[in-house]
C-alpha cells in the first residue's frame, strides 16, 4: 500500500468506523489501491432533496431566511449496497450569492467527516447505514436573495465514492442538483 495523504485519510477512517487495521485493509478488501469502479447492479443515486423522502428539487424560502438542502441516496438496498453504507465522498457547489457560508451537518449514526463542503467531505458511518432511502446529511442555508443552486460534485481525491460495508467501493451517479428560486441545473452525464 502506498503511503500518501488519501491512504492515510481512509486509513484513519477505518480504524475510527470499524477498528479495522490498515494493514489487513490493504491485502484483500477489496478497495485499497484499487479505482472505485461503476457496478452491474442497479445505481445508486445521490440528490438534493429540500423536504425528503418527497423528493422536492426546489426551494423558495423568504428573503433573509434560513433553510436546508439534504443530501440523500437512494437504491442502498441489502442487494445492491452489501450490509449498507460505511463511507461516501462528495464535495458541493453553491452559486455565489445565493446564500451565506453554508454549513453541513452528517446525519448519518456515530458520524466521522472530515474536510468541508466545498473542497471536499469524507463521510462514514458505524454502524453501516442500511436502509433503501438514506439522508446522509444536511447543508444549512441562509438565503440572501439571488436565484442559484446546490449541486453534487466530485470529492476532489475520491470522485463519488461509496465504500460498503464489506469494504468494496462503487460511485455513485448524481440524481439531482437542487434548485433555490430557480429550477435545478441539469445533471451533467
Amino acid at each position: 500500500m502506498r503511503i500518501d495523504r488519501k491512504n492515510v485519510a481512509l486509513c484513519v477512517l477505518s480504524l475510527v468506523i470499524a477498528s479495522v487495521p490498515c494493514a489487513a485493509l490493504a491485502h484483500g478488501s477489496g478497495f485499497w489501491g484499487e479505482e472505485a469502479v461503476a457496478d452491474s447492479t442497479a445505481p445508486l443515486l445521490v440528490s438534493i432533496d429540500f423536504d425528503p423522502p418527497n423528493g422536492v428539487r426546489r426551494a423558495d424560502p423568504a428573503m433573509y431566511t434560513s433553510f436546508d438542502a439534504y443530501v440523500v441516496l437512494d437504491g442502498a438496498n441489502p442487494g445492491n449496497l452489501p450490509g449498507g453504507l460505511r463511507t461516501l465522498t462528495l464535495r458541493f457547489g453553491v452559486s455565489e450569492g445565493t446564500s451565506s457560508a453554508p454549513q453541513f451537518e452528517s446525519l448519518l449514526p456515530k458520524k466521522l467527516v472530515m474536510g468541508g463542503w466545498r473542497e471536499g467531505i469524507m463521510m462514514a458511518s458505524a454502524p453501516c447505514a442500511a436502509e433503501e432511502h438514506i439522508v446522509i446529511g444536511v447543508l444549512h442555508l441562509f438565503y440572501l436573495g439571488k436565484p442559484g443552486s446546490v449541486t453534487i460534485l466530485d470529492h476532489p481525491d475520491f470522485p463519488r465514492w461509496v465504500v460498503d460495508c464489506e469494504d468494496e467501493a462503487r460511485v455513485f451517479e448524481v440524481g439531482s442538483h437542487g434548485g433555490i428560486h430557480s429550477d435545478p441545473p441539469p445533471v451533467a452525464e
